[in-house]
This record gives structure tokens, sequence and C-alpha cells, in this order.
């Protein structure tokens, strides 16, 4: 048997959605990405996906048509239950479950409340649940027992969110990274180029070498 190993290298950062489309660029099947993501019930939603020529190289971009009223992910206790009730397989629900529930951890931490009353914003709606059921269902469906990651890079100056201006990283996703002894290193971009989702994901799933 041969064991498949993942590995990525994040020399520029990473959005949640980067990491299912850098599967479906691997072989991963669109159809079952979608099939996947249609075990969450989400009415309305609808995942396509592009090909990219960005600086003479190409890539796969997820985009999300969402047809979904209000954030089905507003907080973790709506997230676990949709991922509960899902017919996914055992091992997607159990890697999505841990991905959520560092995000709420994460964000407890930060605004200084217990789990159960997390309030999701900017990573409530439907690209997060994607982007983290994607990768998951991915990884199972291709077989990948490994995810192996670079440091993770670090931006710097601020991002506007619905909190208001904060510093890069953002306040989740360096909570994150403490909590998991997640690698990063120093990158020169002032701008946000890591994302709590895509950090939640990485700290769950990778080791980093």
């Amino acid at each position: 048997d041969v064991s498949l190993v993942l590995y990525l290298d994040l020399f520029s950062g990473a959005g949640g959605d980067m990491l299912p489309a850098a599967l479906l660029d691997l072989g991963y099947p669109l159809a079952d990405l979608r099939s996947a993501v249609a075990c969450l019930g989400l009415a309305g939603c609808e995942v396509h996906a592009e090909r990219l020529t960005l600086q003479g190289i190409t890539g796969t971009r997820i985009a999300i048509r969402d047809g979904c009223s209000g954030r089905p992910a507003a907080h973790a206790a709506a997230a676990l239950s949709l991922l509960q009730q899902s017919p996914l397989p055992p091992r997607v629900k159990e890697r999505s479950r841990a991905v959520f529930e560092r995000l709420a951890r994460a964000e407890a931490r930060v605004h200084g409340v217990p789990v159960d009353e997390v309030h999701f914003h900017e990573i409530g709606g439907v690209d997060t649940l994607v982007s983290i059921v994607g990768f998951a269902a991915g990884l199972e469906a291709m077989g990948i027992v490994e995810v192996c990651s670079s440091p993770i890079p670090l931006g710097s100056g601020t991002v506007t969110t619905e909190h208001g201006v904060l510093p890069v990283p953002a306040p989740a996703t360096a909570a994150l990274l403490a909590e998991s002894g997640a690698a990063t290193c120093a990158h020169p971009a002032l701008t946000e180029i890591v994302t709590p989702t895509a950090a939640a994901i990485l700290a769950e799933c990778a080791v980093f070498r």
C-alpha cells in the first residue's frame, strides 16, 4: 500500500478556501466536494471552481454562491449540530468538529467569554463550513494519511472586521497559533495573509516541518 502525504508550502499564506482548492488541483473531484457539502443540508449553497493564472502560475479557486439566510455557523453549537446530523463519514465529522472547536476556543479566549457563548462573525458563514468540511472530506477521499506544512507566514499591519480595525495577525489567528504551537515565520506583507479558518484547519490537521 502507498501512504499519501500532503505537503503544503505556505509561501504567501493561506485562506480557508485555498486548502480544499489545493486538493482539487491534486485530483479531488469537484463533484465529490459538492457531495460532501450537500451532506450539510445548506439550502441554496452552490460550490463552483475556476482555473486562474496569476503571475504565470495556474491554480484553482473555489467560488461559493451562498443562497442561505443568515450564518449557519454563527455559533459553535450550530456548526457542531450540522455536522452531527449529517451523513458525512465519521472521520470527516471528527476532523471538522475538532477544527470548529479550535475556532471556538480561540474566539472565547480573545473575547473573554465561555465557549458556548462564542458568536462567530466573519467565520460564521457558509464559506467557513465549505472550507473546513471540504478539506476534511478531501483528505479522507484521497487517502491522505498525513498533512505536513511549512511554517505559517504572518503578515502585519491591520485588517478591518466587524469588531473594527484589528492588528495582523488577527487576535483569533494569534490565539489559534499560540494554543497549537504551530510553527510560524515572518512575512513582509502589510496585510492579513492567514485567516482564522486556515489557521484552525492547519493547527488541527497539519504537522510542521
